[in-house]
């Protein structure tokens, strides 16, 4: 009896341990340093090569590209859908909240190591407003995405 009041009071005290790490990843705040781990390469090659090879990567996963600078070093995609949450307001009737998300990519050269830095800033809007600051980002898929894009540049620098 003492083995299984024992197992019980061990089994709720695991049960109500630490979070795993990855549901830390959800529902949170962008961050510099998630940006700079996850959202930022390097490429040993020519600063005009990098950049088509980044918006040949937007193109290949599906965004479509809104304006773009060769000059400045900047790309920014259109938004693309997320998602369409139905509402209710209750004497107004149905409506609905339309997600979207766009990236602005940015490069310059590092004279220093002789390689073009890219960054993908990933923001996210509910309607027109900009959410980007809040937490609302799912960290998993964001580092999918930015591994997808990355692919697709080198498969453009080959």
């Amino acid at each position: 009896m003492k083995s299984l009041l024992a197992a019980a009071i061990l089994f709720a005290a695991c049960a109500g341990g630490p979070q795993r790490r990855e549901d830390n990843l959800v529902g949170v705040n962008m961050s510099r340093e998630e940006i700079l781990a996850y959202g930022t390469r390097r490429y040993p090659a020519k600063p005009a090569d990098v950049y088509k090879a980044a918006v040949g990567a937007l193109k290949a996963i599906g965004y479509d590209i809104a304006t773009e600078s060769p000059e400045k070093g900047v790309i920014l995609t259109s938004r693309k859908l997320v998602r369409v949450v139905p509402t209710f307001a209750w004497g107004y009737g149905a409506a609905t909240t339309t997600h979207t998300r766009q990236f602005v990519v940015r490069l310059f050269a590092d004279d220093k190591t002789n390689e073009v830095v890219v960054t993908a800033l990933p923001k996210v809007f509910e309607g027109d407003f900009d959410i980007s600051e809040k937490p609302v980002w799912d960290l998993r898929g964001e580092r999918l995405i930015w591994h997808d894009l990355f692919t697709q540049m080198n498969l453009f620098l080959r």
